[in-house]
């Protein structure tokens, strides 16, 4: 009788701490974007802190929570283009890459949250001409947003980061509403 009360009152233990433990909240479609944005801004402002510019990659949260990496063309001999041409048309590879998620997305079905992100020039609300990290994102409700972090180089070791600046986007997977 004794072990019997000892594994009712674990049992009694366990359901309490059980019961009392909510599940988190989903996060909201913009919270979403927003994590997957901050990681392939960081992402970004590291290559172009260590080789002052990068070629387009993307990044893909998947319905299970998993995040996958895409790159541009990487120029190896099973790519279409080498290295030296994307870095001579950046929107090439940036187009190139756009297509591989929109075939990745319908050959998968599983994209939930995605992000292209590339390195681009932008003319600021000054008039002012600027390098900027522009991050297209989409998420599978239709909530999409281009985002443009501007930056310039003070000197080789030296970068200045501006505010972002958001617009509407138009995406590549989702319908955008």
């Amino acid at each position: 009788m004794r072990g019997r009360r000892s594994l009712l009152a674990g049992v009694a233990a366990v359901a309490t701490v059980a019961g009392g433990a909510r599940a988190q909240e989903p996060a909201s479609p913009q919270q979403q974007v927003d994590a997957l944005l901050k990681e392939g801004v960081d992402y970004a402002k590291t290559q172009i802190r260590q080789t002052f510019s990068f070629l387009p990659f993307a990044l893909v949260v998947h319905a299970d929570g998993h995040t996958e990496r895409f790159r541009a063309p990487t120029g190896d001999e099973l790519d279409a283009l080498d290295a030296p041409e994307q870095e001579a048309d950046p929107a090439s590879a940036l187009r190139e890459l756009k297509q591989r998620i929109a075939r990745e997305a319908k050959a998968r079905g599983d994209f939930k949250v995605i992000g292209i992100f590339s390195d681009v020039d932008v003319k600021l609300p000054d008039g002012a001409p600027s390098d900027a990290i522009q991050a297209s994102m989409e998420q599978a409700s239709g909530y999409c947003t281009d985002v443009f972090v501007p930056y310039q180089r003070v000197d080789e070791d030296h970068l200045t980061w501006g505010e972002p600046i958001s617009s509407k986007a138009k995406g590549v997977v989702f319908s955008c509403k």
